[in-house]
């Protein structure tokens, strides 16, 4: 569902007046229209700005009456259709096309640092999930950390922040360029255990913790594509081993984690991207720290559901909680106790990867939560990580990130 912060309902037709070098659409296969010069004229039913075309097609994906969208990456600017019967191709600066060109479909993932065999690793793996091929051509990350925190920014994979035992945590962020780390960027403090979440083509980091004096950080900061760092916007509470997934196309919600005042939190907070605002959420069943959290898809309803999974709380935890109506319910149980674990969604799938179960093992599993027809269920893969650990870094690339 679209946020009613971020959009404006119109309810009528885009584009009113006459317009000139119009391309009609009624009858082109509607199962391949992607990416076209122009823009629609039809029923728009909302617009956004300061997005980018990924985001504007999970915009379109989200809206259940949204069928086409029209964006243009110099404004950033994301329009979105119930119909559009004609293209204006006179808008050379606009691409256009259809919810089915949805996203890629990814079914890789890149794995990388954490703690393994009672000392932080600098290993690094990439999956591909369908066919258990593993990329022989990604170097190991030049650092032995754990609880570093990464995604996919733009073009390329980031890691940042991160600690080993014997050093303070790092300030350092690297970038994966044709399978070698290279120095990316350095942030304005010290912090491991924090959580980040891509939007807009920046990187967003919330909160952590610095061992040199600041300890809890209630601070954020934004990472540019080019390796720029500026200060985000104060958390409203200091806290680590947190986790953070997206709601929709603008806004996410940060949950659990270490504070001031518990040791495994059960307070959620909505962050919105457009505003730069937090608004407290519903509390977790149960409080938990060093968890993971994704949002899979159910493949028949297409309901977007936020999970969050695993964790630590007096002891490992194997329960899920999925938010649906503004409130966490119990999800199916996990195939085994982890904490330290990450997730990734791929294919509308969540997989948990890794961690330390309860009696404090390595783990080299991945198990898959799958939904349909509002019935979720777990399995075991039978692909399994080359390096036990928790800690680490995990999210989803390109197929095309490397070569097996």
């Amino acid at each position: 569902m679209m946020s009613k912060m971020a959009l404006i309902f119109l309810g009528f037709l885009a584009l009113t007046g006459e317009a000139t070098n119009q391309r009609k659409l009624e009858k082109m296969d509607s199962k391949s229209i992607c990416d076209l010069t122009g823009i629609c004229q039809g029923f728009q039913i909302g617009v956004d700005k300061n997005l980018s075309k990924d985001e504007c097609l999970s915009l379109c994906h989200d809206e259940k009456s949204c069928n086409w969208w029209s964006f243009t990456e110099m404004e950033s600017s994301c329009k979105i259709f119930e119909h559009c019967h004609e293209l204006d191709e006179s808008y050379v600066k606009y691409v256009s096309g259809q919810v089915g060109c949805y996203r890629e479909t990814l079914s890789t993932i890149l794995i990388s640092t954490g703690y393994s065999g009672n000392s932080a690793t600098q290993t690094t793996e990439v999956i591909n999930i369908e066919d258990d091929s593993k990329c022989q051509d990604v170097e190991d990350f030049p650092l032995a950390i754990e609880s570093a925190v990464g995604s996919y920014l733009g073009s390329f994979p980031v890691i940042c922040g991160g600690y080993k035992s014997s050093s303070l945590p790092y300030k350092s962020c690297h970038r994966l360029e044709s399978g070698k780390w290279q120095p990316f960027a350095t942030l304005g403090q010290r912090r491991n255990g924090a959580a980040g979440i891509v939007h807009a083509n920046t990187f967003i980091i919330f909160g952590g913790y610095d061992d040199t004096g600041s300890g809890l950080l209630s601070t954020t900061e934004i990472v540019t594509e080019e390796g720029q760092v500026t200060p985000g916007p104060e958390m409203p509470a200091a806290v680590f081993y947190h986790s953070i997934s997206s709601l929709n196309a603008t806004t996410s919600i940060l949950t659990g984690g270490y504070t001031s005042a518990t040791s495994s939190s059960d307070v959620t907070w909505y962050f919105d991207h457009v505003s730069q605002e937090f608004q407290q959420g519903p509390p977790l069943i149960t409080g938990r720290k060093w968890h993971s959290s994704a949002t899979l898809q159910d493949h028949d309803t297409k309901e977007d559901i936020v999970a969050v999974v695993g964790g630590y709380n007096r002891g490992a935890l194997d329960s899920a909680e999925f938010l649906r109506n503004g409130e966490w319910t119990a999800g199916p149980k996990m195939p085994k106790k982890l904490r330290g674990l990450s997730a990734v969604v791929l294919g509308g799938d969540l997989y948990a990867i890794g961690g330390l179960d309860e009696n404090d093992d390595d783990q080299t599993a991945i198990h898959r939560l799958s939904c349909s027809s509002g019935n979720c269920a777990w399995t075991t893969m039978d692909e399994e990580l080359t390096v036990g650990r928790a800690g680490q870094v995990s999210f989803a690339v390109p197929n095309n990130q490397c070569m097996p």
